[in-house]
């Protein structure tokens, strides 16, 4: 029989109802595996896959009223040691992120207006 000190008293919460927006933009990169994952509100989150499984690495809330539409991810090198991260929307920007302040660190204009796709080409690290 168990005695009244291992007893382990448990509380059950059910308050919070969470229902996560919807995925817009998938981006995997196998190098460093590392997954970005644009949600339909416009949050950007780094999910990192470890022996233990997938961890979200970081989580960058969205901008209201600015429609992004695809990420890509960077690999990391020496000048970029936490990757590099661009997004791309219908409002003709394309945006770099600051990985480790988790904040945009510049824009460019797309100079064609709304921006539907973006790739990043492997060997040139240029964007298209």
């Amino acid at each position: 029989a168990a005695s009244a000190a291992s007893q382990v008293l448990m509380h059950r919460c059910r308050f919070v109802d969470h229902v996560p927006e919807a995925v817009e933009s998938l981006q995997y990169d196998p190098s460093c595996s590392r997954l970005a994952v644009l949600r339909a509100n416009g949050d950007i989150e780094l999910w990192s896959l470890t022996a233990g499984g997938w961890w979200r690495e970081a989580h960058m809330p969205g901008v209201p009223e600015t429609p992004v539409r695809r990420l890509v991810l960077g690999e990391r090198t020496a000048a970029h040691p936490d990757g590099r991260l661009f997004s791309c929307g219908l409002h003709g920007l394309v945006t770099e992120w600051d990985v480790a302040h988790l904040s945009p660190l510049e824009s460019y204009d797309s100079m064609g207006g709304a921006a539907w796709g973006l790739a990043l080409h492997d060997r040139s690290s240029r964007l298209a």
